[in-house]
Parts: C-alpha cells; structure tokens; sequence
C-alpha cells in the first residue's frame, strides 16, 4: 500500500479536480488524491480537491470529477 500524501508535506506539482456530484468520502472519489488539499469552490457542488497526478479521462468521468488545472505548491 502507498504512503498517503498529506496537503502540508507535498510539494510537487497538483492537479486540481472539481467535485460535481459526489462529496469525498468513502469510494465517492478515487484514491491517491492529497490529504486536506479539499477546498471550497462556488464553481462545484462539493468543491475541489487535488491529486499528485492527472487521473485518466475515464476514471475522472466515472467519478465526475472535472479537471479544474495544473498547479504549483
């Protein structure tokens, strides 16, 4: 099992992902995204929150998450 990430301690790049119909929390998104990095945003329902890498284009659909963009700590 991979070390989790936490939003303090990841200093790498961050790609951004709104939360369109599904909060996080249990299987609602998928794994590897960064601990704490969730954040308030008028523009999603339940927000964004980021991950360490892009997540394929299927998975992101399959979730509903929309790719918000690339950004640096």
């Amino acid at each position: 099992m991979d070390r989790a990430i936490f939003n303090d301690e990841y200093t790498g790049p961050r790609y951004r992902y709104g939360l369109q119909n599904r909060p996080i929390g249990g299987a609602n998104i998928p794994a590897g995204w960064i601990i704490w990095s969730d954040r308030k945003d008028p523009a999603y329902r339940h927000g964004t929150v980021d991950y360490p890498t892009m997540i394929p284009q299927q998975t992101a659909n399959n979730f509903e998450l929309v790719f918000v963009g690339e950004f640096a700590q």
